[in-house]
């Protein structure tokens, strides 16, 4: 029944987990906990179990666990209660919202009424960092040697709120890692914001279903054989160049109400001309 409610919740463009058995304590942890910290909704169904004395049924104890984590982290549910189950735990004080069912024939097509009326299938509760090959700006920058200015392209991500009702505060983004891809060793590297596209401040705010660009790196036209970070800072220490070569760079994003997002991406660059530079994800 539990594949068949997440081959029902797939039909209706949502990406499921069904908790499977699991033999271990850390089995559990790194798979149904953080499965159930990743969610964005809890479909709980408490089917009937053994036969008490009192004449009532047992319900389901490994999900009425899920369920309190589920209440703990404060994730949108939608509950299911088979008739003759007896009504404890958590359970009891979400027993307003709970559906009773007597008829497991029936059970389908009651959560896919539910689920279509209350919830939405287009957002997830996450900051994604995104790259298009095609994201690059080219502008100008003022400097005595260039009297006309000096060409310079920029290289962004794009940084979304993918949430449909929540704004994310504070959201600072830098680089965690370069890996050289010919060593496989780290480049060195110090810990510093990197800027965000048309903004003095390190920090920004991204309002739901919206997103920010970030500075990944900008070269000059006539220098394209090196790639400056886009660092925000003003410590020649922290302003990274590299050179020819391919790399990994894992950028994180912080935001004061979000999970902390983390992708990498993969960088090719340093040729003799900046069509050469190629940055995209991995």
């Amino acid at each position: 029944m539990a594949r068949r409610v997440g081959q029902l919740l797939e039909s209706l463009g949502y990406d499921p987990y069904v908790a499977g058995a699991e033999q271990t304590l850390r089995g559990v942890k790194e798979n149904i906990f953080a499965r159930l910290a990743d969610s964005e909704y809890f479909v709980f169904v408490d089917f009937k179990r053994e036969l008490l004395p009192n004449g009532n049924h047992r319900g389901s104890l490994f999900s009425h666990q899920e369920l309190s984590i589920a209440a703990f982290l404060d994730k949108p549910l939608i509950a299911f209660q088979e008739q003759g189950v007896q009504l404890e735990g958590v359970l009891a004080f979400v027993q307003g919202n709970c559906t009773i069912f007597s008829d497991r024939d029936k059970l389908l097509p009651s959560i896919a009424d539910k689920v279509s009326k209350n919830w939405q299938a287009d957002w997830c509760d996450q900051i994604i960092i995104l790259r298009d090959p095609n994201q690059f700006a080219d502008g100008l920058h003022m400097h005595p040697n260039f009297p006309h200015g000096r060409s310079v392209r920029y290289f962004h991500l794009e940084v979304k709120n993918a949430h449909c009702s929540k704004t994310a505060f504070n959201s600072y983004a830098y680089l965690e890692r370069i890996i050289d891809v010919k060593t496989g060793k780290p480049v060195d590297l110090r810990l510093v914001e990197f800027k965000w596209r048309g903004v003095v401040f390190p920090n920004v705010v991204i309002p739901y279903k919206s997103s920010r660009e970030l500075d990944a790196f900008l070269v000059y036209h006539d220098s394209p054989t090196q790639l400056r970070l886009g660092a925000f800072t003003d410590s020649p220490e922290h302003m990274k160049v590299l050179g020819p070569g391919d790399y990994e760079l894992t950028f994180v994003v912080h935001s004061e109400n979000f999970r902390t997002s983390r992708s990498t991406f993969k960088l090719h660059g340093g040729g003799a001309d900046i069509t050469d530079i190629q940055f995209v994800s991995k």
